[in-house]
């Protein structure tokens, strides 16, 4: 008998995909031919996540794909939502009807049967128009929970009754807490509870009409499924089922639990992570005992601040746990605190983890796939929800199943704290954890032979299978925790002997190669990928997280006719071995599928996502809308109370506040994209032939009967939790299909099983929540308090424009002696948005030479105030050369004043003769053309005691075509003002420097010269005393890495530091990182939180594998101890003056980067003049790097480099002991001063 091919099309994010994955194997198991569609973006981040192999699948089981329409970004990195929502529902109907056209022809696909059903994501509507006109049934898959479908189905209702779109960002708890007790099914449920597309100002919002779209084509689905089962969601589900004109809808949850039953096979190394997961996890939660390690995820798209992922670090700090995260840097002494405790990933296998023994609790975004996948391993949950349903699923997580509490949005390290604690250590935490385990009970119930998700997963296989080979286009909606359930799914129909097509937008296709590696989407001949566009210009970060708004309105717009173009191109009947589509299974955000089953005549299902409270409570969004709620009155209702007004008209919804309604109805705009969004995936809910959800019915009974019984909705089926049903599929050829945006990291299966039992919490907001740095930080701080263990997942793109970096702390680090103390003036310049930022130099040179005379003048007044007692008159001022105007008030004080050059000597020689280059007509430069046409390679041999130097060899300040030029001016009227000066005093030592201080001495009327350095030499040699704390380091220096070195050998290591100023582009980060790595040498790289030129200092994700072994990266570290390490071999620096002297008097030879100021002159001195550097070229390529770091560490240039920096070393030395120029220069200073 020819198989029933089913094409699985999963919205493109993570979470969707990975359901619809579990589904898609499930089907094949039971016998289907199988077709995954992933955008191409995301099939590309799979195969990058999991291996070119990866989406290899079976002849019954293969991958399209298509373009979502969006530019190009960063494989890495997650789409922008907002522009996902608008290219899958404008962009992807066209691709994918052609998709399923070319799944017909038989001369393109052999042996494939003709395409049965398209199972699509609901978010994927517009598979519903492509299933209408081609004649296949679609049923949409519901990537959410049924109380999330139930109240996303009523956004028309909520609008109606003028409570969605919100009226203004004023919103109150008071207002939020409005009680919303009109949807079917759904209780105590508020407006703060519904979508949070709901919660917009604009009636227009993108979300909102996204949604709109999704539910107005909700109906038009042949049914619906939804990764849920019955005893979860019983009340919403029976109101829904009884009442509303619904497609049929089948509970099939947890899917996962499902696919679990399935026996290994062929299917097996099929994943949909779009990260790659680190399973090396399990093995540290095996050394855990068991409940003792919180696990922190939230999940694929969720983006958080820095000040948030230090809150949640800190918070969960003092407990076990394995967190996540890359590009989200956490502070060096967080890490050092946590090492002992904590794991961090970027990506991990969730399942396994959260099934761990060692798991005690889970910190999510109440993604609706992290939730009832916790529900289903026993898992108790602390809830940080973002937006989407994850508001609804949260309220239910808390209120209606027992087994959340949840952390206020204004995240702070003592409530995340409290929070794991009470999970970990109190009665409360117990009782959540005899419920959660409960409710897994239940859902195992749901998923064996007799259960609800099992039974109605059999009738829904049962019902694809009445056409000779049933063909379901799976589309899930083009986010994570969209795609994860929709993979899931179109598994299972692919195990019941569908054939599958699982439709992607192209961004996240494309996403899902980059994260599970080139071959991670190969299927099989009845399960293959197709992709459509979603119709948003390419990210730039194929790592992050597209905006939900921007994908709303653009999957609605965009994405029918290229859906609609797919299916008719499965449907072609030159397509050998292809079966016509008979279904198509979408995610109920991606509606739009609706109308193509529609022109189809095949069943359009809907899955949703989320849970039935949040399908409830989107249901009643138009309710909202007429009893006024929605759109807001004006941004009050965030503040005057509205937030709490109780929603008690729910069917089967029970003290819900509108603070837990879905977001989508917290706008006053009643244009709200997302707002409009929602209520167009409530009105295309009634047009589906099914509703899917990824729920079981004992997890909400009362709200599933609710629905079933009051509200006409198409056939409500409950078939999660999905990765249940997802489990039970036997390892096969799909086993490698995964759904995963980003790359998972396996190793964090590893650390948990390390732990106890019920001892981690798991800390996960999703794949499209977002936090601040500030609710990062109270995270951070909250778990860190707690001191249990926790696996926290942080996505690359988790923090809001930002890596996620501590800073750094301690109060009494300038807690000096009485007569050594620390006072202040203002810069004169704005405060800085971010304290761990380098202030613009330009600026602090105008600002200082301004604005600082005054508050100085004050100081010193103060100070010589006889009133303060103990302190003595100020009888002399030593200043930086560079803060001149110090002079004066010297001056007008008849004391000395001394002008410390932090430069060489040789560098205030060349800006001393700035007025002879302006006299001479080198400076300013004529013009551009000077930079190449040789005029960089000027002789200047006119300055006494300097030789064979080149203009290109001159401080940077002389660079400029400009007579006005704001650095030129300010080093003319510094060197001018230096001559005013009692002293001058020089961070260097008379054998460095000895022709041209010789040269300077003997000529020039200057002040009276000292060279006292290298000053760290005689730093050295004072005892230990009350100063020994105070240091000067504006970053935290990271002490651990001395331990590192002490494990080399000795002249082994390359140590890289670009300083405190220079900044570098991206690119030549990664040609360094190369260079690096090809070397094969170990090397301690200092990568400051700011050193690339307007973004995170990313190392790419393969550099950090290769290296792991032989590098180690820090944000700062004490320099001196490291060039004074018998390990360091080299090193390789910007040539700024401090760590020039500190390399020469360490014996370390360099390598030469010079980037502007004077450390162009010390990098021609130091390559040319003391023979100890090589210099690389501007433009760094990796090559060059690998070479010259070669060169140094085996060649014989480098041996005599080594030999020259050790001889300037002992010269040094001798410079700073007792009778050597230095010491001499410093007695003479002290006696200048004293007298």
């Amino acid at each position: 008998m020819e198989k029933v091919h089913v094409v699985c099309i999963p919205y493109p994010l993570q979470s969707h995909i990975s359901a619809m994955m579990k589904l898609a194997k499930i089907l094949h198991f039971r016998g289907f031919h199988i077709t995954f569609v992933n955008t191409e973006f995301n099939h590309q981040r799979i195969l990058n996540s999991r291996g070119p192999d990866s989406l290899e699948g079976l002849p019954d089981f293969s991958f399209e794909n298509f373009s979502d329409g969006l530019p190009p970004t960063d494989p890495n990195a997650g789409q922008d939502i907002l522009a996902l929502v608008g290219a899958t529902q404008q962009n992807c109907l066209e691709p994918f009807g052609n998709l399923i056209n070319k799944l017909k022809n038989s001369n393109t696909y052999s042996n494939v049967p003709p395409v049965s059903y398209i199972i699509s994501d609901a978010c994927m509507s517009f598979t519903l128009q492509a299933g209408r006109e081609l004649g296949i049934p679609v049923i949409s898959y519901w990537a959410i929970s049924f109380c999330f479908f139930g109240s996303f189905l009523h956004y028309p209702e909520f609008a109606k009754r003028g409570l969605v779109p919100l009226k203004d960002e004023s919103i109150t708890d008071e207002y939020l807490d409005t009680p919303v007790e009109w949807i079917p099914g759904m209780k105590d449920i508020r407006i703060r509870d519904l979508p949070s597309s709901f919660l917009k100002t604009d009636p227009n919002n993108a979300m909102i009409e996204f949604s709109l779209q999704v539910i107005g084509r909700a109906y038009e689905a042949t049914a619906m499924l939804f990764n849920t089962f019955d005893a979860l969601e019983m009340e919403v589900l029976t109101a829904f089922k009884s009442q509303l004109s619904l497609p049929p809808i089948y509970t099939i949850g947890p899917l996962p639990l499902l696919l679990n039953q399935i026996s290994k096979n062929e299917l097996q190394s099929l994943g949909s992570n779009m990260w790659k997961e680190d399973t090396k996890c399990l093995k540290w939660l095996d050394s855990k005992e068991p409940n003792s390690v919180m696990y922190v995820n939230f999940g694929s798209s969720t983006i958080i601040t820095i000040s948030q992922l230090v809150e949640f670090a800190w918070g969960s700090s003092k407990q076990p746990d394995l967190v996540a995260g890359e590009s989200a840097m956490l502070p060096p002494e967080f890490v050092e605190e946590t090492k002992e405790r904590g794991l961090l990933t970027s990506w991990c296998p969730q399942e396994d983890v959260l099934n761990h023994p060692s798991i005690a609790g889970f910190l999510t975004h109440s993604g609706w796939n992290s939730t009832l996948e916790s529900l289903s391993s026993g898992v108790p949950i602390i809830c940080w929800p973002f937006h989407g349903d994850q508001q609804t699923n949260s309220r239910y997580s808390c209120k209606n199943w027992g087994v959340g509490i949840e952390i206020d949005s204004a995240v702070q390290r003592n409530k995340v704290e409290k929070s794991v604690r009470q999970v970990m250590e109190s009665k409360k935490g117990k009782k959540m954890k005899t419920k959660a385990l409960e409710w897994k009970k239940k859902a195992e119930e749901a998923t064996l032979l007799g259960g609800s998700s099992k039974a109605k997963t059999r009738r829904n296989i049962t019902y694809l299978r009445m056409m000779k080979k049933p063909h379901v286009a799976c589309i899930p909606y083009p986010a994570q925790g969209h795609i994860s359930p929709m993979i899931k799914l179109a598994k299972i129909l692919h195990l019941r002997g569908f054939h599958v097509t699982f439709v992607n937008t192209e961004f996240n296709h494309q996403r899902l190669l980059n994260s599970r590696g080139p071959d991670s989407l190969r299927g099989l001949p009845d399960f293959h990928f197709e992709t459509i566009p979603d119709g948003l210009p390419p990210p730039t970060d194929l790592n992050a997280t597209q905006d939900i708004v921007s994908l709303c309105i653009s999957t609605q717009n965009t994405c029918l006719e290229p859906f609609r173009n797919l299916v008719y191109k499965l449907n072609n009947t030159s397509l050998s071995n292809v079966p016509p589509v008979t279904c198509i299974v979408s995610d109920a955000c991606m509606n739009f599928t609706l109308q193509v089953a529609k022109e189809l005549e095949i069943p359009g299902f809907l899955f949703w996502t989320f849970s039935f409270c949040s399908f409830a409570c989107f249901m009643h969004y138009p309710h909202l809308i007429e009893r006024g709620l929605v759109p807001l009155k004006d941004e009050s209702c965030f503040t005057n109370g509205f937030m709490d007004t109780q929603i008690d008209w729910i069917p089967g919804i029970k003290n819900i506040l509108f603070r837990d309604l879905p977001t989508f109805v917290r706008t006053t705009d009643p244009n709200d994209p997302i707002l409009n969004f929602a209520l167009k995936v409530v009105a295309g809910t009634y047009e589906a032939t099914a509703l899917v959800f990824n729920t079981f019915d004992e997890l909400d009974v009362e709200l599933l009967d609710a629905f079933k019984s009051q509200l006409s909705l198409p056939p409500i089926y409950t078939i999660g939790p999905i990765h249940n049903l997802h489990n039970q599929i036997p390892n096969h050829q799909l086993q490698s299909i995964g759904s995963n945006l980003w790359k998972e990291e396996t190793k964090c299966l590893e650390w948990l099983e390390s732990k106890k039992p019920d001892s981690v919490l798991y800390v996960n907001f999703g794949s499209i929540a977002v936090m601040t740095a500030q609710q990062l930080v109270e995270f951070a701080w909250g778990l860190a308090n707690t001191k249990h263990t926790f696996l926290w997942i942080i996505r690359p793109d988790l923090v809001v424009g930002e890596s996620a970096m501590l800073p750094p702390e301690g109060p009494d680090s300038l807690i000096g002696l009485p007569d050594f103390h620390f006072e202040t003036i203002p810069d004169g310049l704005p405060p800085p948005t971010n304290p761990n930022a380098t202030q613009d130099i330009v600026s602090l040179c105008i600002s200082t030479q301004t604005t600082c005379l005054e508050p100085f003048r004050n100081l010193v007044h103060r100070l010589n105030n006889n009133s303060v007692s103990n302190v003595p008159l100020v009888t002399c001022i030593v200043s930086d050369a560079g803060m001149s105007f110090t002079l004066q008030v010297a001056k007008e004080l008849e004391i000395p004043d001394l002008l410390f050059h932090t430069i060489s000597f040789s560098s205030l020689a060349c800006f001393m003769h700035y007025p002879h280059l302006i006299e001479r007509g080198l400076v300013p430069l004529k013009d551009e053309s000077c930079f190449t046409n040789g005029c960089m390679d000027t002789q200047i041999d006119w300055i006494p005691g300097i030789k064979n130097i080149l203009f290109r060899d001159l401080p940077s300040s002389v660079r400029t075509t400009d007579p006005n030029d704001a650095i030129l001016n300010y080093v003319l009227r510094e060197v001018k003002r230096s001559y005013e000066a009692t002293a001058w005093i020089f961070n260097t030592f008379d054998e460095l420097e000895i022709e041209v201080l010789d040269a300077f001495k003997s000529q020039l009327s200057l002040p009276q010269i000292y060279t006292i350095g290298p000053l760290h030499n005689l730093d050295n040699q004072i005892p230990q005393h009350g100063l020994q704390s105070i240091g000067s380091n504006m970053w935290k220096e990271d002490t651990k890495c001395i331990k590192w070195l002490d494990s080399k050998e000795p002249n082994s290591v390359m140590y890289v530091n670009f300083g405190s100023i220079a900044v570098i582009t991206t690119q030549q980060l990664v040609e360094l990182s190369w260079g690096l790595a090809n070397t094969k040498h170990p090397f301690f790289w200092i990568i400051r939180p700011d050193l690339v030129v307007g973004e995170s200092a990313i190392l790419p994700p393969e550099f950090v594998i290769e290296t792991k072994e032989r590098s180690l990266l820090a944000s700062w570290c004490p320099q001196e101890y490291v060039l004074n390490h018998p390990s360091i071999a080299g090193f390789l620096t910007h040539c700024g003056w401090n760590s020039t002297l500190e390399s020469l008097s360490s014996g370390v030879p360099m390598i030469c980067w010079p980037f502007s100021g004077d450390q162009l002159t010390n990098c021609s001195y130091s390559c040319n003049h003391w023979g100890v550097g090589m210099e690389i070229d501007n433009d760094v390529k990796r090559d060059e790097v690998e070479k010259m770091v070669r060169e140094l560490m085996e060649g014989e240039t480098g041996k005599k480099m080594k030999s020259r920096a050790m001889e300037l070393k002992k010269k040094a030395e001798e410079a700073t002991s007792p009778g050597g120029s230095s010491y001499a220069n410093v007695d003479e200073i002290i006696n200048l001063l004293a007298v």
